[in-house]
This record gives C-alpha cells, sequence and structure tokens, in this order.
C-alpha cells in the first residue's frame, strides 16, 4: 500500500459494490506477429479464443472491446460485433482516453484491463483478481507487479476514479499507450505517477517463468498445441498439467524475451546489456536455455534489468 486512504473508500476487508466491465485492449498492428488478434488457434481467431473465455467469467458484468479507429482493425471489430462484444474504437496512441470512454458508456464501478494477446486468460483467475479488488480498499488490484503466474493471465483491475485520474493528468505518451503505469506507479523513478493504493494477487506457487502469452510466430505454435489437446475452455491448471507431461511443448517458445509493455521501459533505461544480449542471441543457438541449468537461465530474469548471459 503506497497512500493513505481518503474518504468514500471501503474499509478493507468490507466487500466493495459496485460494477465491474472487463475490457480487453486488442489492435491488429502488431510488428512483431502482423494480424495476431485474428491468427487461427485451433480453428477459431485469437480473439474470438480469448473473447469466450472471457465471457465466462463471473465478477465481470460486461465484456468489451476497445480498439482504435484505423480501418485495418476493421476486421476485428467485426468479428467481436459478431460474437455479441459491444466495441470502442478510439485513438490508436491513446488507449487510455479508450478505456476512459468505455467507463462512462458502461457507467463502470471498475474496470479490468485484460491484453488481446492473452488468448489463455482464465476466468478464475480473472475473478480472483476482482474478488481481491472488491475485498480491498485499494485503488490497483493486479497478478503482475508480483509476478507468479504464467505470462498470458494477466489481470489488472482499478476504479474508475483512478482510471479518471489518470486519463487527466497523465499526458507522457508512454503512459497514454499503456493505460496504467501512471497508477501501479513502477516506472515512477523515470515517468510521472499518481498516488494510488495498490494490492496484489500472489500464486503460492511461482509458475511466472511459463510463457503463454503472444507475441511471436513460435508463441502461435504453442498456443495452437495447446488449444489442440485441452479445448477452447481449459482451466490453467489443465495447462500447467499438459506442460509436466509433455515438457518438450516449453522449448516451442522458450527463446521468446518476454515483452516488457508497461513492466520496464527499455527506451529509458538505455542499452546498458548489448553485449549480453548480443552473446544471448549467439549462444541459445546451441545451448539449450543458454545455461548449464535452468534455474541460471533466461526465463528466471527480466530483459533490460539484469544480464542474461
Amino acid at each position: 500500500m503506497s497512500a493513505p486512504a481518503s474518504s468514500g473508500r471501503p474499509s478493507k476487508g468490507t466487500p466493495r459494490r459496485g460494477k465491474i466491465v472487463a475490457v480487453v485492449q486488442s489492435r491488429m498492428g502488431s510488428t512483431r506477429l502482423p494480424a495476431k488478434a485474428i491468427a487461427p488457434l485451433a480453428g477459431k481467431p485469437t480473439i474470438q479464443r480469448l473473447l469466450e473465455r472471457l465471457s465466462a467469467a463471473r465478477e465481470a458484468q460486461e465484456v468489451w472491446l476497445a480498439t482504435s479507429e484505423r480501418a485495418e482493425n476493421d476486421p476485428l471489430a467485426a468479428l467481436a460485433g459478431e460474437l455479441g462484444v459491444p466495441v470502442f474504437r478510439g485513438d490508436e496512441a491513446d488507449v487510455l482516453s479508450r478505456f476512459a470512454v468505455v467507463a462512462e458508456r458502461t457507467g463502470a464501478d471498475g474496470l479490468a484491463r485484460i491484453t488481446g494477446d492473452c488468448p489463455l486468460i482464465d476466468p478464475s483467475v480473472v475473478d480472483m483478481t476482482v474478488a481481491a479488488f472488491r475485498r480491498s480498499d485499494a485503488d490497483f488490484v493486479s497478478n503482475t507487479l508480483i509476478r507468479s503466474f504464467p505470462d498470458g493471465l494477466d489481470v489488472e483491475v482499478f476504479t474508475r476514479q483512478a482510471l479518471e485520474t489518470a486519463n487527466r493528468e497523465a499526458r507522457d505518451p508512454f503512459l497514454r499507450q499503456h493505460v496504467t503505469p501512471y497508477i501501479h506507479g513502477r516506472l515512477k523513478d523515470r515517468r510521472p505517477a499518481g498516488d494510488f493504493r495498490h494490492d496484489q494477487v500472489v500464486w503460492p506457487q511461482d509458475f511466472s517463468h511459463l510463457r503463454w502469452t503472444l507475441d511471436e510466430a513460435a508463441d502461435l505454435d504453442f498456443l495452437n498445441r495447446v488449444f489442440e489437446r485441452l479445448g477452447g475452455l481449459c482451466g490453467w491448471m489443465d495447462v500447467i498439467a499438459l506442460c509436466t507431461a509433455e515438457p518438450a511443448l516449453l522449448i516451442i517458445n522458450h527463446t521468446v524475451p518476454r515483452n516488457q509493455g508497461t513492466e520496464i521501459d527499455l527506451k529509458a533505461g538505455g542499452d546498458r546489456f548489448a553485449t549480453s544480449n548480443t552473446l544471448f542471441k549467439r549462444v541459445i543457438k546451441t545451448i539449450p536455455l543458454a545455461s548449464q541449468t535452468f534455474s541460471k537461465s533466461h526465463p528466471q530474469w527480466v530483459k533490460g534489468v539484469t544480464p542474461l548471459f
């Protein structure tokens, strides 16, 4: 917790009421994997897999898609419409404003942010995080700042008041694009941040080294195999069990570096590990995990914060 309680917040442990709207941000213009939002996963577009799974979350009263006004996103918006999911289209770079408009249109008291590169998003994890938000007096509750879930099960829940404050005060283009850094404040040593309370949902076991997100072709290969084996409504523990039974699945995309997104602004940090990264790209071609032991291998570290090799 980082700020004193303000009037109007529930006391800790008193469930807060109100409407929670899950907002999926997605677009077609990915540079690493173009049109990944509609890439097929075992016969269905990625965004359809995500929206079908998210619709099973009981703690969110509505699910919306927030994309941009660019014509390239027309197929994405059309597909969401066919699935009965309301769509808001706004500025390409100002994702924060898209969330603010959805909050206003829906009358949401809180919003759950889901990114479109998480087709394995689990409704039970969404419900767990929203339930924690309801029990907390925090402005922001997530499972992302202290990582214990696989990359690809990311859920951030925040109050409408915190969102409106961020939308009003955040001016940095990075903050407009990534929505929550002004609220969670993890980058406050290099980016402006507000004064908000934070809570975290942490799983007892650490699965944060597992990569279930979609950024590159190798990720798509991994996810296709998961959906082909388990079907569209599998639980996240079913995927853990599958990967335990078939560890070769973990090799498919293990060399793809984590997309730092809102966690680390690599440009701000400079290129401190240029030599390490160059050597890593070389050695990963010949040595599995680029290390003699798993405990010292690159999935244990965050790119841009520690040297990978």
